[in-house]
């Protein structure tokens, strides 16, 4: 499969109507993809203790709460993760220079 194709197809997608008139775009700098990479491994990291450390709970319903929580948010942040290291690896290949100048902050 095609990488610049993937990054393409798992961009958030914006309505002509939903842009702000002080916003530049949506294309992000690489610097936002990693900032987005860098959170939400820490998002996985904290389902993953949600995740097992809900048999020490010892509160009824609790742990079955943060299993589910845990869950939800683990499957969310792999995807997060995984197209934030798309992007970030084909982004010279998404975006032209000028394009970059243009509508990058």
């Amino acid at each position: 499969m095609n990488l610049v194709w993937l990054a393409t197809a798992m961009m958030p997608k914006k309505d002509r109507n939903e842009f702000d008139r002080e916003e530049n775009g949506v294309i992000k700098s690489k610097k936002a993809w990693k900032k987005e990479l860098v959170m939400n491994i820490y998002i996985l990291l904290i389902c993953l203790v949600c995740i097992f450390g809900m048999e020490f709970i010892p509160i009824p319903y609790v742990g079955a709460i943060l299993f589910m929580c845990g869950i939800y948010a683990g499957l969310k942040s792999i995807y997060s993760i995984f197209r934030a290291a798309v992007v970030l690896k084909v982004y010279d290949q998404l975006y032209s220079e000028e394009l970059r100048k243009k509508l990058v902050d």
